[in-house]
């Protein structure tokens, strides 16, 4: 095996076609893995971080076997102790769930082997190496876990749950798997919508792209103020830059038959949206928005049964609500998938007071918590 760094955003660029192949291969099924999210990412929100991705290759055929989509980001501890912090591409500023490291199926052990050894024999670029938002049973959490040697000592965290739908063979069994009352409030609102002159649902095709974005962040934060947040930089659509990273995920996106976002209308306007994600077998859904107007009208309820008969119809097999607890997500399905943060330390000075801040920081979060409740 030999492995390299890449630094720059022309090295960056220039392996997408093997990123693109190595990942349809893997057994990994995270859009989130994908060149182009992950590119863009870097383009949008790489300040004050530096490119570190490592790749392995199969020295005799030069074949690319695994890819550690890193950067180096630069903070600081107690606001004195400088740190340099390896983490994955992808993390802060938008939700990236299934994070991981992109490996040729079968040969993980080997791969992640030479990556650790790596970043083992090159200590002195990094004081902190976070693998975050992983799911709980992937192989590199378990190799990461087993294998790391005497220098290192790792913190591992709970980090979300992600609610998820396995997905029948027909809506019909889809709709006899649900509680009777959520299952009568699906047909209800959507008999409802049929019967309304002028609404109806849509899907953007390949025009208008921006102008679609738009509209889903008018209608995310006007749904998201209409619930008595006004603080709008909690929003998830809260920032420029968050909506030019978006205008470029989905013109992306809509070129290799990834994007569904999906719109219900009435007469021509936009009133509820639902920005979904088609990557292999699955859909992610990661985002949606409202017209307050119409909180009566159960128009979320009806847009998620859309999407979902569509999924169904195209013979995906599950369907993501990715990250978080939203009671309307237990209305569907009781089944989640778990992720994982870890952190690998060097048993130093740096490390210690790092374990004292998380630690720290979460006794403080459950006496808060507890004082709360």
């Amino acid at each position: 095996m030999e492995i390299q760094l890449l630094q720059t955003e022309e090295d960056f660029r220039r392996i997408k076609t093997e990123w693109d192949n190595l990942l349809e291969k893997s057994d990994n099924q995270s859009i989130f893995l994908t060149w182009e999210w992950l590119y863009h990412w870097w383009m949008h929100f790489k300040v004050g971080k530096e490119l570190f991705i490592l790749t392995v290759r199969n020295k005799e055929t030069n074949e690319m076997m695994g890819i550690a989509p890193f950067c180096i980001q630069r903070k600081k501890l107690f606001y004195f102790i400088p740190l340099r912090i390896i983490k994955f591409l992808g993390t802060e500023e938008v939700a990236s769930d299934f994070l991981d490291f992109v490996i040729y199926p079968g040969m993980e052990d080997g791969i992640l082997s030479a990556i650790y050894a790596y970043l083992d024999k090159n200590n002195h670029l990094w004081d902190i190496v976070e693998i975050t938002d992983i799911e709980e049973n992937s192989i590199s959490l378990d190799f990461f876990k087993k294998n790391v040697n005497g220098r290192h000592k790792i913190i591992e965290l709970d980090a979300q749950k992600c609610p998820y739908m396995t997905l029948p063979d027909s809506y019909d069994l889809l709709l006899q798997s649900l509680s009777p009352n959520m299952r009568e409030n699906l047909k209800r609102r959507s008999r409802k919508i049929e019967k309304r002159n002028g609404m109806y649902f849509s899907i953007l095709k390949d025009e208008a792209i921006k102008e679609s974005v738009d509209k889903l962040f008018i209608l995310h934060n006007d749904r998201f103020k209409s619930k008595r947040k006004t603080n709008i930089s909690e929003s998830a659509f809260n920032s420029i830059e968050l909506k030019h990273f978006h205008y470029d995920i989905a013109s992306e996106f809509i070129k290799r038959n990834w994007l569904k976002l999906y719109f219900l209308s009435l007469d021509g306007e936009s009133v509820a949206s639902l920005y979904t994600f088609k990557y292999k077998n699955n859909l992610f859904y990661y985002q949606s928005g409202l017209n307050p107007d119409w909180n009566e009208w159960g128009l979320g309820t009806a847009l998620f049964g859309h999407a979902i008969k569509e999924s169904i119809n195209d013979g995906l097999k599950e369907f993501h609500y990715l990250r978080g607890n939203e009671a309307y997500k237990s209305k569907w399905t009781k089944k989640a998938k778990a992720t994982k943060n870890i952190t690998l330390l060097k048993k130093n000075f740096i490390g210690c007071f790092y374990i004292l801040f998380v630690y720290g920081k979460i006794n403080l979060k459950k006496v808060f918590l507890a004082k709360a409740a």
